[in-house]
């Protein structure tokens, strides 16, 4: 019994004395010892995770950066573009059917070629549920042409130069001529694209 004493008034000396001392040394040694096993281990994914969100945001920075130049840069070479290109390019391929505009070019072309045009047909523009023309692509103009007073084969060879020649693209489908080369028929198409 006396040793159970002398160990309790062993404790109670040394918490009574020594408490702060050893408040002092098992504090911070339950946190060092918290760190090692809590901390330490998921500290290295979260460095890591923290590290790749730095390198991904700095990537989408430089990419955003030379985005941003690359507009600059069509800005600014766009503004160089002379006007007479840009209307040029109109010419081309307009932003509307512009039918009175086709007729004047087939017109012209007869004139260089030194035929008479008989008959312009514009073909209705059909669009079903198959192939109907998105808002993106280029639409078409299917029309026919008939042209008399052909003369000759070197007439008509002129008349297919001047017609491949023109500003604006026109593609022949088919052509009929007859023997004498006085009449010809063509199926032109052209193109425009809406805005």
């Amino acid at each position: 019994m006396n040793n159970k004493i002398l160990k309790k008034l062993n404790i109670d000396y040394i918490l009574k004395n020594y408490f702060y001392l050893i408040v002092l040394i098992l504090i911070p040694l339950i946190l060092i010892t918290g760190f090692l096993y809590l901390i330490v281990p998921n500290y290295e994914d979260m460095r890591i995770e923290v590290l790749t969100a730095i390198d991904l945001e700095s990537k989408y920075s430089e990419l955003k950066i030379s985005h941003i130049k690359k507009l600059q840069d069509y800005k600014k070479n766009f503004n160089i573009v002379d006007n007479k290109k840009i209307e040029k390019i109109k010419e081309i391929l307009p932003n509307d059917r512009d039918i009175p505009s086709i007729i004047n070019n087939i017109s012209q072309i007869s004139k260089k070629a030194g035929v008479d045009i008989e008959k312009i047909n514009f073909e209705e523009e059909k669009l079903n549920e198959n192939n109907k023309q998105t808002e993106d692509s280029l639409k078409k103009i299917n029309f026919s042409v008939n042209i008399k007073n052909g003369k000759d084969y070197k007439t008509f060879k002129k008349f297919i130069s001047e017609i491949e020649s023109n500003n604006r693209l026109f593609d022949i489908n088919s052509f009929y001529v007859t023997s004498d080369f006085e009449k010809y028929s063509f199926n032109i198409t052209c193109y425009y694209k809406e805005i």
